[in-house]
């Protein structure tokens, strides 16, 4: 599953987005400041960052503009989600390269559904979970008796048993 960067000072809601983007099945990375937060992305190299704007030492908007001043980073969707939801703030996040601008207080099935665009149009190795599930049961249709070979391992995936 695709990986996510969360650069997020505040606890609470740094805990809400991992425990959501967790259980949506995403491998989550975080950082409480925007140095920090850097220096993972460049470490990592994910598939999407969710940023805040407002962070100590380095804001999300410097942030933002070294990501897009990366060449090997360019690409990387950014998500801004902040307090800051003034129209001159989200003219400002987006033309310093944001992919999406939220503002808080973050609804976490719109903030899913975001990041599930987000990854989409960067087209990257994202593959939706029923994707994969549709092409199992198709292989199952296929193998017809011999189905029960194909094992699903909940939460994790599919295996393939050895026949005995």
């Amino acid at each position: 599953m695709p990986t996510i960067v969360i650069v997020e000072d505040n606890p609470d809601l740094f805990e809400i987005l991992k425990e959501s983007l967790t259980r949506e099945g995403y491998q989550v990375k975080t950082a409480n400041n925007g140095i920090d937060g850097l220096k993972l992305i460049k470490d990592t190299a994910p598939d999407l960052v969710c940023l805040d704007v407002m962070m100590p030492g380095m804001d999300g908007i410097e942030v933002c503009r070294e990501l897009r001043a990366d060449k090997s980073l360019r690409g990387l969707p950014i998500m801004m989600l902040t307090a800051k939801g003034d129209e001159s703030d989200v003219v400002l996040g987006l033309g310093v390269g944001a992919d999406d601008y939220i503002t808080k207080p973050a609804r976490p099935k719109e903030l899913i559904a975001r990041v599930r665009a987000l990854l989409r149009q960067a087209g990257g190795a994202y593959v939706e979970e029923r994707t994969v599930d549709a092409h199992i049961r198709s292989i199952r249709k296929k193998l017809g008796d011999k189905a029960e070979l194909i094992q699903t391992i909940r939460g994790r995936g599919y295996c393939l048993i050895d026949e005995q």
